[in-house]
């Protein structure tokens, strides 16, 4: 049955799985789909499973009023193609848009996947009542965002920030981006697997089932967790003291493990922020299980937040 008011499309495309749904106004989910994303299967068959699911979706409810896209990496926002994505080998290239528009003729906004967690906790989670906030997502990699002034910050290129890629060990682990000593290789879901390689050997232990151990009381799981937490400080503080923002929302399918590593987090934000330190910096856990979808959604339902003025470049001399 078509629903009583408007829907968006809403999608969230993740490293590890695609989740799609059909979203109103008030924001209420309609309709969900969620499947395997399969990146050794390529972009074109990820994107094919994308578009049989809309299509599922529309038959039973009618045209949207669009599409929102988060996407886990830096899209050319005009043309629609895909200019990195670390998590998505293969993927760099790929003219996303323009493949979705020859099935799907709807309006179509793509987004950094950070950016649109954060416009999603801005408009109906954490960031309710702040005009400026960063968010941080810990998934498959590590996204992040910044609205400031009710505006989303980008660079020159368009893209949002990366505090995933930024150095916490100049002689660290290779990252997927070409860089080295990351922080998405430490604590995004994959690279807390392998900080458990330490305490469980070459036993796959996920990142989930890390944090049930932690519960219980086991030693090593727990270890795992403060080495994590003391990682995550270490590049969120500079963060924090960098831009001196008054909220730092921390989401993604990581952040439920919340309980197990935000005593370690705050003890080492305070010994190594001195911003945090004054009491006047507040550093949450994301309110929305599903940002990122809801971010998506907001592309379309919500006002359109602006985007701050590109910075502009100039030649070297």
């Amino acid at each position: 049955m078509p629903p009583s008011q408007p829907y968006a499309i809403a999608v969230d495309l993740g490293g590890t799985n695609l989740r799609v749904a059909a979203i109103n106004a008030d924001f209420e989910k309609l309709e969900a789909r969620s499947q395997a994303t399969q990146v050794s299967e390529g972009a074109a068959a990820a994107v094919d499973k994308l578009c049989r699911c809309i299509e599922e979706i529309i038959a039973r409810l009618g045209p949207p009023l669009g599409i929102g896209i988060a996407f886990p990496g830096q899209v050319e926002r005009e043309s629609g193609r895909i200019r990195i994505a670390a998590n998505l080998p293969g993927w760099a290239g790929f003219e996303l848009r323009s493949t979705l528009a020859a099935r799907l003729p709807y309006p179509i906004r793509l987004e950094h996947d950070g950016t649109a967690a954060a416009i999603g906790e801005f408009w109906r989670g954490a960031g309710v009542g702040s005009d400026s906030m960063a968010m941080l997502t810990l998934g498959t990699g590590v996204g992040s965002a910044m609205i400031i002034n009710r505006r989303i910050w980008r660079g020159k290129d368009g893209g949002a920030p990366e505090l995933g890629h930024v150095g916490v060990d100049y002689n660290g682990r290779n990252c997927g981006c070409g860089g080295r000593g990351c922080l998405e290789s430490y604590v995004s879901a994959p690279g807390i697997a392998v900080l458990a390689r330490r305490h469980f050997g070459e036993t796959p232990v996920t990142a989930r089932r890390l944090a049930e151990l932690a519960l219980a009381g086991h030693r090593g799981a727990l270890a795992v967790w403060d080495e994590m937490a003391a990682i995550l400080a270490a590049g969120l503080a500079g963060w924090i003291n960098l831009l001196d923002l008054p909220l730092y929302v921390i989401g993604g399918g990581v952040s439920r493990s919340w309980p197990v590593f935000e005593p370690r987090l705050r003890r080492e934000l305070e010994q190594r922020s001195f911003r945090y330190r004054r009491g006047q910096t507040r550093v949450v856990r994301s309110r929305l299980e599903e940002a990122g979808l809801t971010g998506a959604a907001a592309l379309i339902v919500s006002p359109a937040l602006e985007d701050f003025p590109a910075p502009v470049s100039t030649a070297r001399e």
